[in-house]
């Protein structure tokens, strides 16, 4: 196959060597990388390896010195220790005549270290620069370790060879504790001096073995990507001896628009996508110039470029519009250069790309954008709020303030109601527009017109339009664009906004409206929906009076306008006599029915400020804000009367007044106290 292959030129071809040298550096150094890495891997495995034992002895010997040592038995391996005559009950005889003797953390450590060098594993020593036991002595290695750690150094480590094999040996100092000093206090230590270090050793065989097998594979990989890249190299080299019959295919076969243009704008060359996409055959280019093929909106910035090029300036990314023979207009963009020749402009050569769908495609996408951006604005504006009492004139700032919508700063929003419509919100508009507008009614003017059919109405101007029929002095023309607010197909309301008189509405524009109405319409139900919801929450389904829920949410607000004011806040507790008797004698439907004539009653006679509560079963309170004992203990009064002479039962009543400091269950309790008494002395009375 390589002899298939057309060689590259003397000229590529030293590009090609000096590619494969700098391939094999780069390949090289990354080898010598990755192998300094895995080396130094190794080391940290193996630093860590000796710090883990390290931790595990220093545990062991805090543990035993925590328990002043500990005592085994005497044998063979272990006879007394000679260094802690000096201590007392050093050895000491169990009842069963068995000899024990103590042992102190180092001396568990030495044994420790002693079975670890039998298994070949990791190598321990204890020592110190006045060691009590001569074979504690330092090699020179922890010697000069333990030097350092007099010269304040923390820790030694380092890769050293003992008995001809590779270790790694960590040594950290023995700082004295208190614990220590009951075997080395005779030393002259004190707690905190360093009294000697523990080496620890860990061999590298196995470890560098690991190393190895990495490294072996690193290296098998590097020389396999080495062999990829200068295979590439040679191929690529290779492929350029084909390069000028592929260039004078693609001039001749390219999409893009190729033209060359003598300084006087006479056509030299073009290909055959220019003359495709101009309309034009070859022979007609004899009879014009460049300038007769630019659209009149481009010749100015194209004259500029023309003698910026001929100055010699290369012009990337430049945009022009050209005419095409049957006078379409096509959009371009593309590259220019000017070819000199002993300093004189010769020709120049362009390649320009129609991008006249994509243009149009980028207006028409900036359009959505900015209708999206629209859409955005007003859905962000209506998520501000659930409330309906705020929504509707968040609506109107924002949308009249949409400067893409060209709408003045007047509009309202009317709510339909039945065959009313009341505007709950309105900008710009003077008093006599709001008094001729308070009784608005479904298919009136305008507005109740989009309301009845629930399409959208544009009027250019009020003057001239019949269907305007609300009119008042001093109204100045205007035009109208009317919104019906739809939510799953039914008119909500109706967005009315005003616009220059004689306007023309897009139709781009006017989708985009009738999709912020749609938005707005779906705020509308989903405000009043929470509205309901609320309600629903806050209120006993069966009597509509107020549940615990808002009772407690209203008594917070009441206890600390109390505290703030000083007024007298009161509470009345009351429940049916006998009610489970009524129940059980004529039914619990009568029973609910008793309960809903009841809270008529209640409603009746309290004052408009006060909060009447179905507390539970036919247990109701009624709290009064400014109200002392005596007034909450006339309205409980008229309340029993009432009840008494309107209903088949009777009620007791308990009042209280609410005290500084009271919690809220406290004055719940106080007005429950009062109603028990009420029972206790003989039912249908009020009791304070």
């Amino acid at each position: 196959m390589l002899n298939k292959i057309k060689p590259a030129g003397p000229h590529v071809m030293r590009y090609v060597f000096a590619l494969m040298a700098i391939w094999t550096v780069i390949i090289y150094f990354s080898l010598g990388m990755n192998v300094l890495k895995v080396r130094q891997d190794t080391l940290n495995m193996a630093r860590i390896h000796v710090m883990d034992a390290y931790k595990k002895d220093l545990l062991y010997r805090r543990w035993a010195a925590m328990h002043g040592g500990v005592y085994v038995p005497v044998t063979d391996k272990t006879p007394p220790n000679p260094y802690l005559s000096d201590i007392p009950d050093r050895d000491i005889s169990m009842p069963s005549g068995k000899l024990l003797t103590l042992m102190n953390p180092a001396y568990m450590t030495r044994q420790v270290y002693e079975l670890a060098k039998e298994a070949g594993e990791i190598v321990g020593h204890v020592t110190s620069l006045k060691p009590i036991r001569p074979e504690n002595k330092p090699d020179e290695w922890e010697a000069e370790a333990l030097k350092a750690f007099e010269a304040g150094k923390a820790e030694v480590s380092s890769v050293e060879t003992m008995d001809g094999k590779e270790y790694m040996r960590l040594m950290l100092p023995f700082i004295t504790e208190t614990s220590c000093l009951k075997c080395h206090a005779k030393q002259g230590y004190k707690a905190g001096d360093i009294r000697g270090g523990i080496s620890i050793s860990v061999p590298m065989e196995h470890l560098w073995a690991s190393a190895s097998t990495l490294i072996s594979r690193l290296a098998f990989f590097h020389v396999f990507i080495w062999v990829m890249g200068i295979a590439g190299i040679f191929f690529g080299a290779a492929r350029l001896g084909r390069s000028e019959e592929r260039y004078r295919n693609l001039f001749e076969n390219a999409n893009d628009m190729i033209q060359s243009v003598a300084p006087d704008g006479r056509f030299m060359l073009v290909n055959d996508s220019w003359l495709k996409t101009m309309g034009y055959e070859r022979w007609e280019l004899d009879n014009i110039t460049i300038f007769d093929v630019i659209h009149p909106d481009s010749k100015a910035h194209c004259n500029e470029v023309f003698r910026r090029i001929m100055s010699g300036e290369a012009i990337d990314n430049m945009e022009a519009v050209f005419v095409s023979k049957d006078g379409r207009r096509i959009e371009v963009e593309g590259n220019v250069r000017c070819r000199f020749e002993n300093s004189r402009p010769l020709a120049t050569h362009a390649m320009f790309r129609d991008v006249t769908r994509r243009k149009e495609a980028e207006r028409e996408l900036s359009r959505r954008q900015a209708d999206l951006s629209v859409l955005y604005k007003v859905s962000t504006a209506i998520s501000q709020t659930i409330d309906i009492d705020k929504l509707f004139d968040i609506i109107m700032t924002t949308i009249t303030g949409l400067e893409v919508l060209n709408l003045e700063k007047k509009g309202g929003v009317f709510i339909v109601k039945g065959e009313d419509m009341e505007l709950v919100s309105h900008l710009g508009h003077p008093d006599i527009f709001l008094e001729m507008h308070k009784e608005m009614k479904v298919g009136v003017c305008l507005c109740g017109h989009a309301a009845k059919t629930g399409e959208i109405i544009i009027s250019k101007n009020s003057g001239c339009d019949a269907m305007h029929t609300i009119r008042y002095s001093g109204m100045a023309h205007h035009g109208h664009i009317i919104l019906p607010l739809k939510a799953k197909d039914k008119v909500a309301g109706v967005l009315y906004l005003y616009l220059p008189p004689d306007f023309v509405m897009e139709e781009s524009r006017l989708e985009l409206l009738v999709s912020i109405g749609n938005q707005i319409g779906i705020a509308i139900e989903n405000a009043k929906l929470y509205e309901e919801t609320k309600a629903s929450a806050l209120h006993d389904p069966l009597t509509g009076l107020a549940n615990r829920r808002q009772m407690y949410l209203v008594f917070e607000k009441n206890i600390a306008l109390a505290k703030r004011t000083g007024r007298p806040l009161s509470l009345i507790m009351l429940d049916i006599d006998y009610f489970k008797k009524y129940n059980d004698a004529h039914g619990h439907s009568a029973g609910d029915d008793l309960l809903v004539r009841l809270a008529g009653l209640i409603n009746k006679e309290i004052r408009e400020a006060d909060l009447a509560v179905r507390y539970g079963g036919e247990e109701f309170l009624i709290l009064l804000y400014d109200a002392d004992l005596k007034e909450a203990f006339e309205i409980a009064e008229r309340m029993r009367r009432a009840v008494e002479n309107n209903t088949e039962v009777t009620i007791s009543l308990g009042v209280a007044l609410y005290l500084e400091g009271m919690k809220e269950d406290e004055f719940v309790n106080e007005a429950d106290n009062a109603l028990y008494q009420a029972k206790k002395k003989g039912r249908n009375r009020v009791e304070l």
